[in-house]
């Protein structure tokens, strides 16, 4: 079996170097002043990085933060309790799906009220994406 490895997300502002995303950080929030829900953003895989980068207006991809991200709604405290071998761990490439039906429902799933990170939360399905996935 081939060893496992990890994607970490890395954000570039302003052509410095790129850098890699935080636990806590929201990613829309990085490249604007403010920490807007939505930004335009470009992104390349390079050495087992994904990173994100403004690019020219009109010609990135728009990512969204959900009203329902719990990092959005994290409070100093809250933020303060996650254990620091997790805020230190970056942000790994992950995949979630939308599922919404003709009537407007959508598909969510609920975190277990056991686990240490966001439990109890409902979320979209998802996970994390292979390499060989892509």
């Amino acid at each position: 079996m081939d060893k496992v490895r990890r994607i970490l997300v890395h954000v570039c502002k302003d052509r410095a170097a790129s850098q890699r995303a935080q636990f806590v950080q929201s990613i829309t929030g990085h490249f604007m002043d403010g920490g807007d829900d939505e930004v335009e953003v470009n992104c390349s895989l390079e050495k087992n990085q994904f990173i994100l980068f403004r690019g020219d207006k009109g010609q990135g991809i728009p990512l969204k933060r959900p009203a329902f991200c719990p990092i959005k709604h994290l409070s100093a405290r809250e933020a303060a309790a996650i254990p620091l071998d997790v805020q230190q761990r970056g942000v790994d490439v992950g995949v979630a799906i939308l599922l919404q039906t003709a009537n407007q429902r959508v598909l969510l799933t609920r975190r277990a009220k056991e686990l240490r990170i966001f439990p109890n939360v409902w979320v979209p399905p998802g996970g994390h994406v292979e390499p060989d996935e892509t």
